[in-house]
C-alpha cells in the first residue's frame, strides 16, 4: 500500500480507518483518498498475500498512525507559523 499511497498523513488515515485489510471492500475512503486510488489500494488489499495482524499488532499500529499524524500536523504548523512570521 504504501506505493500506492504516497502521502504520509494519507497512508496513517487510510490504516487507521480501514484497520485490517479484510476491512477494505467495505471501508468508505472517499474522504482520505481520491477515488481512483481508493480503488486501486482496495484492489490491492484485495489479493493481497500478506499474513493475518495479531490485535495487539493492530493497537500498536494504531497507535503508531495516530503519532505520525499528529506529527505532520505539527510539522504543517510550525510551517505556516514560519510562513506568516515572513509577512510580519
Amino acid at each position: 500500500m504504501g506505493k500506492i499511497v504516497t502521502d504520509n498523513l494519507a497512508f496513517v488515515r487510510t490504516v487507521q480507518t480501514m484497520g485490517v485489510r479484510t476491512n477494505a471492500a467495505t471501508t468508505d475512503l472517499s474522504e482520505i483518498l481520491p477515488e481512483d486510488v481508493e480503488e486501486k489500494v482496495k484492489e490491492a488489499a484485495e489479493i493481497s498475500m500478506g499474513t493475518e495482524v495479531a490485535d495487539e499488532d493492530i493497537l500498536n499500529i494504531s497507535h503508531l498512525c495516530e503519532q505520525v499524524f499528529l506529527l505532520g500536523l505539527y510539522f504543517i504548523i510550525i510551517f505556516y507559523s514560519q510562513i506568516m512570521c515572513c509577512f510580519l
